[in-house]
């Protein structure tokens, strides 16, 4: 896609994108994806209100961007994200 090759790269920049989407009952599915392998990753997990488990995957990946849906925006866990 033109987003990815606008993207530069150094040896100490992190290569991922990822994706979240929570449900109402605490479940969270993340993608994480490579851009440099072009690896996918995805896992659902189900998290407290902290969000411990989420925030450690996402402190993992140091991604470059995160892209939620436009209804968390007002969610725990995106004022969570947006603090780290």
């Amino acid at each position: 896609s033109t987003a990815m090759k606008n993207i530069s790269y150094n040896e100490n920049s992190s290569h991922y994108l990822i994706s979240i989407i929570q449900n109402h009952a605490l479940e969270v599915g993340i993608s994480a994806i490579n851009l440099l392998s072009k690896q996918v990753f995805i896992t659902q997990i189900i998290d407290n209100e902290a969000y411990i488990n989420t925030i450690t995957l996402i402190n993992l990946w140091s991604p470059i961007e995160i892209c939620m849906h436009e209804k968390m925006n007002d969610s725990n866990l995106s004022k969570l994200i947006a603090k780290i």
